[in-house]
């Protein structure tokens, strides 16, 4: 009877062991360092939370690329530089020399974008900030329900110069907007460039732009973002929105990205296993 109890617990520990391993395989980038891998770094489940697994393993004298699927590229170099890349595309090489990438971002820019997010989407009301080529930040600039005026993002790059640094790209929100009497959310704002933000007359500068936006998360996704809950009540949940990144320049809108994405990605980059704000779906129960 030990025997046949002792068996079955080396059976479970082989299988959860087994399981593990594929999971970690469908959600991490290979650790070994092939250009045009065709692992990604995280598939819809991976979403969930930071993994606990990250691969940190040294990466010396290699410039690590990242693009929007989280399909990963690399180049000997005697470099150690890291690229989130703007471009759900392979071919990645266009996009770089249009600027329109990150380049060894810190953990300081997901503390300014969740902070502003939070003054956001609490007063309804747009926020904005520069980041400078040298990593510094302007403070996060108050304006109005719909519109950054050009006196705000004056002061932000006025102050970002006053800390020893010059514009790179800038950042402002699109909040939700709340009813005052019932506090339920009577619009959203969206991750895409309003008609003002592509103006020429009304530049927030930079290598391109971001828009801190939201989307709605679809009832029936419900099952995949929270365990446990079965399908028959998720449609009873209330609304749930989801934190998208909108990139663009005068010229062009360039693509969106999940913030919760962009956690994961910096966060390997820093070689941080779990950024402590973010909750494990990023999206905000209304």
């Amino acid at each position: 009877m030990n025997k046949i109890y002792l068996l079955s617990v080396i059976g479970v520990i082989f299988f959860v062991a087994l399981m593990h391993d594929l999971h970690k395989d469908n959600t991490l980038a290979a650790s070994n360092l092939q250009t045009n891998s065709d692992h990604y770094l995280y598939n819809k489940e991976s979403l969930l939370s930071l993994t606990d697994s990250l691969d940190f393993s040294d990466s010396t004298g290699v410039t690590l690329y990242y693009n929007l699927k989280g399909k990963r590229f690399t180049e000997k170099n005697g470099k150690s530089d890291y690229y989130i890349v703007f471009t759900k595309e392979d071919d990645i090489q266009e996009t770089i020399r249009k600027g329109y990438y990150l380049l060894n971002p810190g953990i300081a820019l997901l503390d300014h974008i969740t902070t502003a997010y939070h003054l956001s989407d609490s007063l309804g009301l747009e926020h904005f900030f520069v980041v400078g080529k040298r990593s510094k930040m302007s403070d996060i600039e108050r304006g109005i329900i719909d519109a950054i005026f050009p006196n705000v993002i004056q002061q932000a790059k006025t102050t970002l110069v006053s800390r020893g640094d010059e514009l790179d790209f800038s950042v402002h929100s699109h909040p939700l907007i709340r009813s005052t009497i019932s506090g339920e959310v009577e619009a959203i704002g969206g991750p895409l460039p309003s008609g003002p933000d592509l103006m020429p007359q009304y530049p927030m500068g930079g290598r391109f732009e971001m828009v801190l936006g939201h989307e709605v998360i679809d009832p029936v996704e419900y099952r995949q973002l929270d365990k446990g809950v079965a399908f028959s009540t998720s449609m009873n949940q209330p609304q749930r929105y989801r934190q998208v990144i909108g990139l663009y320049n005068q010229g062009e809108v360039i693509g969106t990205i999940f913030f919760d994405k962009l956690i994961e990605l910096v966060c390997r980059y820093n070689k941080v296993k779990r950024y402590p704000i973010i909750d494990k779906t990023n999206a905000s129960i209304i």
